[in-house]
Order: structure tokens, then sequence, then C-alpha cells
């Protein structure tokens, strides 16, 4: 249905409220060079997340009902749950990095790549630059 990307670029942690939409994501978080994809399931409630400094989200979004053949999984077992995507389904991508989304405009549409890319390089910039 949708990619969606939420960066923090602050250097403090921000705290996320995510509302319950009847959706399914399959979400690929970015920390410390580090990454960790998960599902996370129809939500009941709201779901409270915290995002460090220079930590990225990266989700696809399923509408209901059409995530269960593609995870081969009941969505009833995912109510309300964050389950590592490895344990559902290997889909090859647990040690994809960072480098590699951005350098293949075929995983994700060129929108998200750029926006993908424009990140990264500030984040980069950002690092690299020396405070006096």
């Amino acid at each position: 249905d949708a990619y969606w990307i939420q960066f923090n670029k602050l250097r403090k942690s921000i705290n996320i409220q995510i509302f319950p939409d009847g959706c399914i994501d399959i979400v690929y978080l970015f920390k410390n060079g580090k990454n960790k994809q998960f599902v996370v399931g129809c939500m009941t409630k709201p779901l409270n997340v915290c995002l460090e400094p220079s930590e990225l989200m990266f989700g696809i979004r399923f509408k209901p009902g059409c995530a269960g053949s593609f995870l081969n999984i009941s969505m009833k077992e995912l109510t309300d749950k964050l389950i590592p995507l490895i344990e559902i389904r290997d889909l090859g991508i647990n040690t994809i990095g960072l480098d590699f989304i951005l350098n293949k405009n075929n995983l994700i549409p060129d929108m998200i790549g750029r926006k993908l890319r424009r990140i990264y390089l500030e984040k980069k910039i950002n690092s690299n630059s020396k405070t006096f």
C-alpha cells in the first residue's frame, strides 16, 4: 500500500505515538550501523516508540487483509504484536545494510530512495563536521 520513513535528526531522543490503522507493517530499523527487521501487527491501542538520535525507520505498510498471503501467517497471530521478521518469513534481507537500499532503486520507489539518500548524506555530513 505505502512506504514510510521516520528519521530523528535531533540530538535527543523523540517519542512517537503510532495510532491503530488496521494495517500490518514490515519495519526496517537502522541504529548505530546495525539494522533490525520486524513485523508490526494490527494494533488495538496506540504504540509508543522512542527514536534515538540518528535512528532511521523505513516501513512498508500493507492494507488490511493484504499481508497474510505475503507473510504466510494468520493476521490474528500478529494482533498487537511486534515480531522479528525472520521468525515469520526469511526474505533474505537480514544482512542488507542502508548503503544497499540507498543504491538499489529497484527495491524502493525513486521518491523514497531520494529522501533516504538525502537523509543519509545529511547524517554523514553532520557526523564529519567539527564544532569549533
